[in-house]
């Protein structure tokens, strides 16, 4: 049984016949994918092409795709999801940051919370956005899906919902002893995430989410979960309640 062509993301152009891969990637292939001669891929550049390819040639020191048909890629969700994430442990964050690509998740702020045990500033932001754009290129190989999330990082909670739509549905998820809402039913387009880390939510920052409109808080349960837990169990209920998980 012979099995399926793996995915590879190729920041190139790929309108072109032929394709030449850096000595990474050849290694990638040969080493991590087992690939050799004539082994038949599927490229995809991240933006929405997607293309099948053959590879002609692999050395240690490059490697040359001949790229052929055109391939219709899995859709994206109809629903936007943006996640605001509180910034956790490296490690954790990578799992968020894979797991919200694999659940379709368009967007993806990494945002200093004031219970954040992690801060990012100067060169470590570019450092680590360019990780986590590596993490979720190698999510997007995995999962079939063809474009990569938008990464960003905010210093704070507020200037990671700066740039929200005013219509655009915030649900904030919470547990402490109030009796959070129910998420709404009639969210369409698009909706904003907000999970906080380790510790949750400041009460600062529950107070000023009071105050946003368009803002609801929801439960994700009894249980008190994981920061990493909670990111993934929120995606996929908006996902499952208004997005093609439905």
């Amino acid at each position: 049984m012979s099995r399926s062509p793996a995915r590879i993301f190729v920041e190139a152009d790929l309108s072109t016949t032929t394709l030449e891969l850096d000595d990474r990637t050849a290694h990638y292939l040969a080493n991590v994918l087992r690939c050799s001669r004539g082994d038949r891929l599927i490229a995809f550049d991240g933006l929405g092409t997607e293309r099948a390819a053959t590879i002609e040639k692999i050395t240690r020191r490059g490697a040359v795709l001949k790229l052929e048909d055109h391939l219709k890629p899995v859709p994206e969700p109809n629903l936007r999801i943006t996640l605001v994430q509180g910034l956790i442990k490296p490690d954790r964050m990578d799992f968020i940051i894979q797991k919200a690509t694999e659940l379709g998740v368009s967007r993806i702020i990494a945002a200093h919370f004031d219970f954040s045990s992690v801060k990012l500033s100067g060169e470590r932001v570019g450092t680590k956005l360019a990780h986590w754009q590596r993490v979720s290129a190698s999510a997007c190989e995995q999962s079939g899906r063809h474009r990569r999330p938008v990464i960003e990082h905010a210093a704070s909670l507020a200037e990671g919902l700066a740039h929200r739509e005013a219509v655009e549905t915030v649900i904030v998820f919470h547990n402490d002893n109030a009796d959070p809402t129910e998420p709404p039913d009639d969210v369409t387009g698009a909706v904003t995430l907000v999970v906080g880390p380790e510790g949750g939510l400041s009460p600062a920052e529950l107070g000023w989410l009071s105050a946003q409109d368009n803002t609801d808080f929801a439960s994700l349960g009894p249980r008190v979960l994981r920061a990493e837990t909670a990111a993934l169990a929120a995606c996929t209920l908006a996902q499952a309640r208004w997005g093609d998980l439905n």
